[in-house]
């Protein structure tokens, strides 16, 4: 993949990947939060669509960590 080759190292690419979840993590609830304290959207309607969205999303992370085997504890902290 494209990040494999900016980054050949797998510990690096790991945390890179890792911070590129936590990003999308706080922006989904950034965005939710934002949104039910405008009163756009009622905040329990909000609060689950952020918990029945954040595991899909940190799904879609998975692929993009290596095959190392500690790209699993790396991928641990996004949640």
């Amino acid at each position: 993949s494209m990040l494999s080759q900016l980054l050949p190292a797998p510990l690096l690419l790991d945390v890179a990947c890792c911070l590129v979840g936590i990003l999308g993590a706080t922006a989904w609830l950034g965005i939710w939060s934002y949104l039910a304290g405008t009163g756009r959207v009622d905040p329990k309607v909000s609060r689950k669509i952020v918990h029945c969205g954040s595991g899909p999303l940190f799904l879609l992370t998975w692929p993009l960590f290596s095959a190392a085997p500690e790209a699993q504890l790396v991928a641990a902290v996004v949640p």
